[in-house]
């Protein structure tokens, strides 16, 4: 999508947010278990977690938008463009969930209607509504998310739906940065957590992993898939290349065959090459 100079002019505006931390704030981790998680990337979380300034504005951090918050404007109104046919009332949706992008200080650009928000709040309000559209009412369901990045998906969820109890399965140091923003947001009673690195077994109502499952090596996956996957019967997974072509993780037909009556469709819009989104479960 084409915009004219006043977006330009916008863009250039938020840009200006961005911020490097310093070589000497990286921190030399082994709390790491996919492809992904840069030193750079577990750097940021861990001083986002404790120090309040940082905090305030990590949305904005370089280093932190290699890894998530990366949703460019022009990918914001093609998520846009299916919300619309998703629920005719997203208006007053959007409405609902802008305390999501009070925290953490992300780039924000103006869409019509909606005012300013981040692209990465209308990506997380499409897989909120595509849940909805394949898994009907998500009131009381217990929902797993594989990794939860700072905990944005979660936080509109639960603030869409009267009645849902999130668990989130990430990296300790990653956990720490999810409880404070869902703790700013009010949402304590409504989160637990578990690591990713000692897994426990575990089952709820619906599965969701919005590219970190794919991103993992296959022992890990596999992990997964037997403590808490196959105990889920819904899931919805967006799911990338980076491990099959990294370090032989698992293909999308090898999932299928590991997950009952699972089906995968292309990734729509498409965000890499060769991306699927696999459900299982759906009332369709």
């Amino acid at each position: 999508m084409k915009f004219g100079f006043l977006n330009f002019v916008e863009e250039v505006l938020e840009r200006r947010k961005l911020w490097d931390l310093q070589k000497h704030d990286f921190l030399f981790s082994a709390d790491s278990s996919s492809f992904s998680d840069t030193r750079e990337y577990v750097s940021i979380v861990n001083i986002a977690a404790e120090n309040q300034e940082t905090f305030n504005r990590f949305r904005s951090n370089r280093q932190y938008r290699k890894i998530l918050e990366h949703v460019t404007k022009d990918l914001g109104y093609k998520y846009l463009f299916e919300i619309k046919e998703l629920d005719k009332d997203y208006v007053n949706l959007f409405a609902r969930v802008t305390h999501v992008d009070s925290i953490g200080g992300p780039l924000r650009y103006r869409f019509k209607q909606l005012g300013k928000l981040s692209p990465t709040t209308i990506r997380y309000m499409y897989v909120h509504l595509r849940l909805r559209n394949l898994f009907g009412s998500l009131d009381g369901y217990r929902i797993i998310e594989i990794g939860g990045g700072f905990g944005g998906q979660a936080a509109l969820s639960i603030s869409l739906e009267s009645d849902l109890h999130w668990r989130i399965y990430d990296l300790p140091s990653v956990i720490k940065l999810q409880k404070k923003f869902t703790d700013e947001l009010g949402l304590s009673a409504k989160m637990s957590f578990s690591s990713g690195l000692e897994l426990e077994s575990n089952s709820g109502d619906l599965l969701i992993s919005n590219y970190a499952l794919s991103e993992i090596s296959r022992n890990l996956q596999m992990e997964y898939i037997s403590s808490v996957i196959q105990n889920c019967p819904r899931g919805y997974m967006t799911w990338n290349l980076i491990s099959e072509r990294n370090g032989d993780g698992l293909s999308v037909v090898e999932v299928l065959g590991l997950i009952p009556n699972s089906i995968a469709f292309d990734e729509f819009p498409l965000t890499d090459e060769g991306n699927k989104i696999i459900v299982w479960g759906s009332h369709f």
